[in-house]
C-alpha cells in the first residue's frame, strides 16, 4: 500500500467498472471502506475483504449482506466467529425452507450453487 494505491478503489472506480463481484486479498487500505458501503447500499454487487483498513475490524463494523468478510489471517475480526455461525445457519435455514429454485437463486453468485446435487445439498 502506497500513496498510488490508497484508496484506489472508491465511488468513482466502482461506478466506472460497475462490478458484479469485488474481492480484496491485498491490502486494506486499498479499498474506500465508506464509499464500498455506499455503493453496497446501491447496487446488486458483492463484496469479499480479506483484509481492512483498520486491523483488527472493530466489533460492528462493515455490516451488509452482500458484504463477505474472509478469514485471512490479517484479517481477523472480532466478529468473524459469529458471522461464519451466522452465514452457516442462514444457508441451512434457506436451504430447509425454501423451493430448490429459489435456493439457487439466492445463492446463485456463491459457491453453494455449486454444491448442490441431486436435491441435496453437499
Amino acid at each position: 500500500l502506497n500513496s498510488q494505491s490508497i484508496h484506489l478503489i472508491n465511488q468513482q472506480s466502482l461506478q466506472k467498472l460497475a462490478p458484479s463481484v469485488l474481492i480484496n486479498p491485498s491490502r486494506g487500505g486499498f479499498i474506500n471502506e465508506v464509499d464500498l458501503m455506499n455503493y453496497l447500499e446501491n447496487s446488486s454487487m458483492t463484496a469479499y475483504l480479506d483484509v481492512f483498513e483498520k486491523e483488527p475490524l472493530p466489533e460492528g463494523s462493515l455490516k451488509h449482506e452482500r458484504l463477505i468478510k474472509t478469514s485471512h489471517i490479517a484479517g481477523v475480526h472480532q466478529d468473524l466467529d459469529q458471522d461464519i455461525i451466522d452465514f452457516e445457519f442462514q444457508v441451512i435455514s434457506d436451504f430447509l425452507n425454501l423451493s430448490e429454485k429459489d435456493f439457487m437463486v439466492k445463492y446463485h453468485h456463491q459457491l453453494l450453487a455449486n454444491k448442490w446435487f441431486q436435491g441435496e445439498l453437499w
